[in-house]
């Protein structure tokens, strides 16, 4: 009996012995690869994650998941707001072949140096650092909707109108102006250099069936452009039907060096233009025109549909962005001698 007592005991030490040690061993293996998992963004994390969660039978994450992070910066602060930015211009390093992607999800590569000029001060003043989520107008909304952001910059009028009947935005206010511009090659074969009439120099582009590059991603330039086709008579679906025009779904670097390679018109806004290293022939074609008037906006979002977001430090941000020390940062930067946004906050186009 007392042998029988002694090995029962053994097993069970055994047991208990094994079960720590794997126990430690899980612990081991799971803490760094959770952690990578919620601090590293890589294309399939977040299918790595369903997975974990269902053969382990953990409930899946909330809405406000870790995915919505886009870097680990997040967690530097909890007054830390998230912001979906439309990044098209602004300094986008369009002729630089490491940048082909037009979306970056780290403050370090955002290619919008405006506000890498301007937040800075804001959070010396505040203490609240800026994550910023660089994203074209229609994803940025459809971020914000999703919960995703708490605070949106943005530059599409109609895209925006529909986002505040929807009930999503408290607030919208516009900051900052400037002006999108058609360039095209050298050789202007629609013959619409100089002009300053951009819906007759799509009509010329179009009778002379000119190649013409759009960006077709939803973006805030992208829609701009599509209203002046629709202005000259071409709907997007006439359009699309053409040899001569060329739908790239990228970013205003694809569409610009597109441009370049094709001696190809299209629209860009004025800053991408400027930062632009790879003109090649492309030159600056149409100007001038108040169509080609580029408005953006800040956008509050609504306590009663987005109340996880956190609204009351992006409230701070975005009243900054129309005060009078915000207003004066945005309209002292300036990129190769040329001042690119004018301060709209008091007096709006």
């Amino acid at each position: 009996m007392a042998i029988e007592l002694r090995e029962f005991f053994e097993i069970v030490g055994l047991s208990i012995g094994v079960s720590l040690a794997a126990t430690a061993f899980a612990a081991a293996v799971s803490l760094p690869f959770g952690t990578a998992l919620a601090i590293v963004p890589f294309r399939g994390r977040r299918m790595i994650v369903v997975l974990v969660n269902a053969f382990f039978f953990w409930p899946a994450a909330g809405r406000r998941r870790v995915g919505a992070i886009p870097c680990a910066v997040a967690f530097r602060t909890a007054r830390l707001p998230r912001i979906a930015l439309y990044p098209d211009g602004h300094g986008d390093r369009a002729g630089d072949p490491r940048d082909s992607h037009h979306d970056r999800a780290c403050p370090s590569r955002q290619r919008t140096v405006l506000l890498a000029n301007i937040l800075p001060q804001f959070t010396a003043k505040t203490g609240i650092a800026v994550n910023v989520v660089a994203q074209g107008t229609g994803k940025a909304l459809d971020t914000a909707r999703r919960d995703d952001a708490d605070l949106l910059l943005v530059h599409d009028p109609e895209a925006e109108r529909q986002f505040m009947d929807e009930g999503h935005g408290a607030t919208r206010r516009q900051i900052a102006w400037n002006d999108f511009i058609i360039v095209g090659p050298s050789a202007d074969p629609a013959r619409v250099r100089g002009g300053s009439d951009s819906i007759a120099a799509l009509k010329a582009i179009a009778s002379a069936q000119a190649p013409f590059v759009s960006r077709g991603d939803r973006s805030g330039t992208n829609a701009a452009e599509l209203r002046l086709w629709n202005i000259a008579g071409q709907t997007a679906d006439i359009l699309n039907k053409e040899k001569w025009y060329r739908d790239i779904g990228g970013g205003i670097g694809q569409a610009l060096n597109a441009a370049s390679a094709m001696d190809a018109y299209t629209l860009s806004d004025r800053g991408s233009w400027l930062s632009f290293n790879n003109k090649g022939l492309l030159i600056i074609v149409v100007e001038g025109d108040p169509r080609l008037i580029n408005r953006y906006d800040v956008i509050e979002l609504n306590p009663q549909k987005h109340a996880g977001t956190k609204l009351a430090v992006a409230k701070i941000l975005a009243d900054w962005l129309v005060s009078s020390e915000g207003q004066q940062a945005i309209g002292a930067y300036q990129m190769n001698g040329e001042k690119l946004f004018n301060p709209s906050a008091a007096l709006p186009k």
